[in-house]
């Protein structure tokens, strides 16, 4: 009799525990950064619009999306946003046009807009990658530093190499230097 009152005890406790695991799934949104994202749109080399991609497959709603820790000259800033929004856009062409965003600590900037890694089906990181490549510097906004020491080595490797925008003194002037010079108005 003690032995069959243990396992219907003991049953009953992980039919509880499978319940309430069940539950807890349901009451929590998935995360975000969970989700693809279909880019819409390469506004210049750090910036994107995407759209979200429901498991049916339809889109949901619009949102552009800083790529955290790295700074794209301007597009304003000729000729070099233009060939670093050129880059980022080669960089979705050669690993397909979705993303999987990952947040850092805060998740929108004044702006409203998402602040994410953008990560490509190849496991390809965009920021890092647009910064390897001598097209975007490292740019480290506290507290979003979850990558700033890859990003960082990632600027020196392509300084040192001379690669993308090092090899034309693009960065002589900092895309922040150059938007303090040239507010938008």
């Amino acid at each position: 009799m003690i032995d069959y009152a243990m396992r219907t005890n003991y049953y009953t406790r992980i039919l509880c525990s499978v319940l309430l695991s069940f539950a807890l799934l349901c009451t929590f949104p998935l995360r975000a950064d969970a989700a693809q994202w279909r880019v819409l749109k390469i506004v210049d080399g750090d910036s994107i619009i995407v759209s979200g991609i429901r498991s049916s497959g339809a889109p949901s709603r619009r949102e552009e999306v800083r790529l955290i820790g790295i700074d794209a000259p301007e597009i304003r800033q000729a000729p070099w946003g233009r060939k670093a929004r050129r880059h980022l856009r080669r960089l979705m062409q050669i690993n397909g046009a979705a993303v999987r965003l990952e947040f850092d600590v805060e998740q929108r900037d004044r702006y409203g807009r998402l602040l994410a890694y953008g990560w490509t089906k190849n496991n390809v990181l965009l920021n890092e990658r647009m910064v390897a490549n001598g097209y975007a510097l490292a740019y480290t906004v506290p507290p979003n530093v979850k990558y700033a020491k890859r990003l960082a080595a990632a600027q020196k490797k392509a300084r040192f190499r001379r690669a993308g925008l090092w090899k034309s003194h693009a960065f002589s002037t900092s895309p922040r230097q150059w938007r303090q010079e040239h507010p938008r108005f």
